[in-house]
């Protein structure tokens, strides 16, 4: 989820992102990967509202996880879900109430096609 894509949804705030991650190979053709991102901002802001209170650290978490299966040296399917951790500060930062703030969770499933149009010996 693309929640920080430009400076202005961090309100100029700017954006640490990181990522520890790790993956375990079930099969030689199947493999399971995780990533946690640990996501705060890069300089103290505004509290928005007027309020005179600098908002700071951390703004939340995204757990993702992808399993991908290995067909051939041509197909891989692929699978992911991922779920993002919201904060006070994080909700302080879109001007909203902690309350209002509903859990993300999305899936994507992706099939990669990668023929050899071309080759040469």
């Amino acid at each position: 989820m693309n929640q920080y894509l430009v400076p202005a949804s961090t309100r100029n705030g700017g954006l640490i992102d990181i990522y520890p991650k790790m993956a375990y190979h079930f099969t030689p053709k199947s493999t399971l990967s995780a990533a946690y991102h640990f996501f705060s901002l890069a300089t103290k802001i505004d509290e928005p509202g007027g309020n005179l209170t600098l908002l700071e650290g951390s703004i939340g978490g995204e757990l993702d996880m992808v399993y991908a299966h290995k067909f051939s040296k041509e197909i891989v399917l692929s699978a992911g879900l991922s779920v993002y951790n919201t904060n006070d500060t994080f909700a302080k930062m879109k001007d909203v109430l902690p309350a209002d703030i509903k859990t993300p969770v999305w899936g994507w499933v992706m099939l990669t096609f990668k023929p050899t149009l071309f080759s040469s010996k």
